[in-house]
């Protein structure tokens, strides 16, 4: 059953879990709640049954947007947890788990290890969206607009808005454009910012720089 199709109503929700998983993987946690058939439990022993699992930190991407979740393990030297599905509510992140072995207790230490490979795939078509959006634009004008998406470790479905179906050579330039993007040797970086108005003040600031004088304006970011 998935989590989706669970009551929501016996959950606690107001834990906020920090995540981490941004440039930590294989990090611990605090067990905090325990959930076994949407009842609050203190143990977690009955191997092969779906627990939810709620800790202070956490390496687990939830699913939101439109992307799936990651997927990976939660263990200690006493048990191991198969992680399907990973939800957030309010500002608490559930790990919806299969315990594979052991048992595991209300204020154990747990190691959060998500799959760095499904994380990759999932990432790159969650990238491939982004450059898809802004060869639909470039190619069939601004007013194209990204209505929903789909993102999964095996591909995504991106919807937009258009007045009317995309010629053969509209779908040919844009598939050309990405393709060199695809196939192209250049670097791309990645900048993490608080806000979105850091991100443009940023962007006026570093316009035109070479990327070793972008890197230490960002370096100059994370230390204020």
């Amino acid at each position: 059953k998935s989590f989706s199709d669970k009551s929501i109503s016996n959950l606690t929700t107001s834990h906020t879990t920090e995540f981490l998983g941004y440039n930590k993987n294989n990090h611990e946690g605090i067990l905090i709640d325990l959930y076994l058939d949407n009842k609050k439990v203190t143990k977690a022993s009955n191997v092969n049954e779906e627990y939810l699992l709620v800790l202070s930190h956490t390496t687990f991407y939830p699913e939101g947007g439109g992307q799936i979740s990651d997927i990976g393990t939660i263990s200690s030297s006493k048990c191991l947890f198969e992680v399907i599905d990973v939800q957030k509510i309010n500002d608490t992140i559930f790990h919806v788990c299969n315990l594979l072995s052991g048992e595991a207790n209300i204020k154990d230490k747990l190691i959060t290890s998500f799959d760095d490979n499904h994380r990759s795939k999932v990432t790159s078509n969650h990238s491939s969206t982004h450059l898809l959006h802004h060869y639909l634009r470039k190619t069939l004008g601004i007013h194209v607009q990204q209505r929903g998406s789909s993102v999964t470790d095996k591909g995504f479905r991106f919807d937009f808005t258009h007045n009317k179906p995309l010629s053969e050579k509209e779908l040919n330039d844009i598939e050309d454009e990405l393709k060199a993007i695809y196939h192209s040797k250049d670097t791309v970086c990645f900048y993490i910012f608080k806000t979105r108005e850091l991100i443009n003040e940023f962007i006026e600031k570093t316009k035109g720089m070479n990327k070793e004088s972008r890197e230490q304006i960002y370096k100059e970011y994370q230390l204020n």
